[in-house]
């Protein structure tokens, strides 16, 4: 699953053959780049290619913490160590994707989610409006 801002296939750019396939779920814009040119670019662009890092680093970052909260065996539990993993300072979380794509991503099936949600909001663990969340 790519978000707005993200990338796919990565990883083609250092193998000689890669399988990667995507699907829009909703109207989007793609930009691809050819493989060469990207890599020549990078190598004469140390700015660049430390962006570039600096992304995948933070992917790779992301994947792991998804991994530990795909662990957590209760679906409360699971979907409350989501929101604190990216909640911002306010304990507020904005998101970026559908209810259905959060629980696709932390391995839950949607109607799960959607009841445990709706469980934390009557628990007065949370309140939701629209794409915004607040742990109280």
């Amino acid at each position: 699953m790519a978000l707005p801002g993200k990338t796919i296939a990565e990883a083609s750019l250092f193998f000689d053959e890669y399988h990667c396939s995507a699907v829009a779920n909703s109207e989007s814009v793609v930009v691809a780049y050819r493989k060469s040119t990207l890599l020549a670019y990078l190598e004469q662009n140390s700015a660049a290619m430390k962006g570039m890092l600096k992304v995948f680093a933070g992917q790779v970052r992301e994947l792991r913490m998804i991994n530990e909260i795909k662990n957590i065996h209760s679906a409360k539990e699971r979907i409350l160590a989501f929101i604190r993993h990216a909640m911002n300072e306010h304990q507020e979380l904005h998101l970026t994707m559908s209810l259905k794509d959060v629980a696709y991503q932390i391995g839950l099936a949607h109607e799960t989610f959607y009841r445990e949600l709706k469980k934390l909001e009557q628990a007065k663990l949370l309140i939701r409006k629209g794409g915004y969340i607040k742990l109280l």
